[in-house]
């Protein structure tokens, strides 16, 4: 994946991803792209608290579902954390943003600190 920038493309294939969670009845509490520093990568984040209940390797198989219904993958699972609701940064990233249960908007964030947490880029979905 592009280190520097988040291309379009993948930023809209995140986007039909979180429809088609949406459509699967998979809870998805927040979602958003991040950039780490070290390495240089972005991750497509997706916070449920279905991985707090029935764990991470459950999440993974209604992602990966999801992912096989967008057609050809240009997201592959490897680029996608599937974490708990509670994970610090995703209640650091509801501190600053909060959209709609249902919403998908389409948020950049870049160099900010929530909650004392860094976010050093990041495009935002959803953020309940």
């Amino acid at each position: 994946m592009d280190t520097t920038e988040l291309v379009e493309d993948r930023r809209r294939v995140g986007e039909e991803l979180i429809r088609a969670l949406d459509r699967a009845h998979f809870p998805v509490s927040a979602a958003f792209w991040l950039r780490q520093e070290e390495p240089s990568t972005w991750r497509l984040i997706i916070a449920s608290p279905s991985v707090r209940e029935k764990g991470p390797d459950h999440a993974y198989q209604k992602i990966q579902r999801a992912l096989s219904e967008l057609g050809e993958a240009r997201i592959q699972l490897t680029d996608i954390w599937a974490v708990k609701d509670t994970e610090p940064i995703v209640k650091a990233l509801k501190t600053a943003i909060n959209t709609g249960p249902d919403e998908i908007r389409n948020l950049r964030v870049h160099q900010s600190t929530a909650s004392g947490v860094y976010i050093d880029g990041a495009f935002v979905y959803r953020s309940t």
